[in-house]
């Protein structure tokens, strides 16, 4: 066997590995399964994240803003918290969702990865910017290495069920709120 033949596989492989590390959570996040909401709130929300990455710099080890607000918009249309979930920006809704993701610490290395997500909750009503509702969020999932070969993998999937698992604990708990 030459050296070529032993290098070229050794450093396909590499490339791969390099690449899963700078990987965000680009795919789509999927609609947590938050049970409907007790009481639709007959107004509007627009959602704003902050606290996370700004999607031009995600490691795996953090979870990108966009990623967060897209998967919190999905849950909450799906619970039909409120009336209407507003894209970001717009100027017209009763209420704001803030949501600020704490910064998070990269699970130990092993055959099983537990990420935890925290994110403190607050809405807001925008007219006079009086605070309904507040809460701190902790959640967590733990991947294991029949769910996924590499560490990498591993990672990214604690972390992504972790975001699902405090969407859905967020949904759940505003669902639930009085907001009068």
């Amino acid at each position: 066997m030459n050296l070529r033949s032993l290098l070229v596989p050794l450093l396909a492989l590499s490339a791969l590995f390099i690449g899963g590390c700078a990987s965000d959570q680009s795919g789509a996040p999927v609609a947590t399964s938050a049970p409907q909401a007790a009481a639709v709130h007959p107004e509007s929300v627009v959602i704003k994240v902050t606290g996370g990455a700004d999607g031009t710099t995600v490691t795996t080890s953090q979870v990108a803003n966009a990623y967060f607000a897209a998967g919190l918009t999905k849950s909450l249309k799906h619970a039909r918290t409120f009336a209407k979930v507003l894209p970001a920006g717009s100027t017209n809704a009763v209420f704001q969702l803030e949501v600020t993701i704490t910064p998070l610490e990269p699970p130990a290395i092993g055959e099983s990865m537990t990420a935890t997500v925290e994110a403190n909750w607050t809405l807001t009503r925008v007219s006079n910017n009086y605070v309904l509702w507040q809460k701190k969020i902790s959640a967590s999932h733990t991947t294991d290495a029949r769910e996924a070969f590499t560490g990498i993998e591993r990672i990214q999937l604690a972390i992504e069920g972790a975001v699902q698992a405090n969407i859905k604990d967020g949904v759940s708990q505003l669902g639930s709120a009085s907001l009068l």
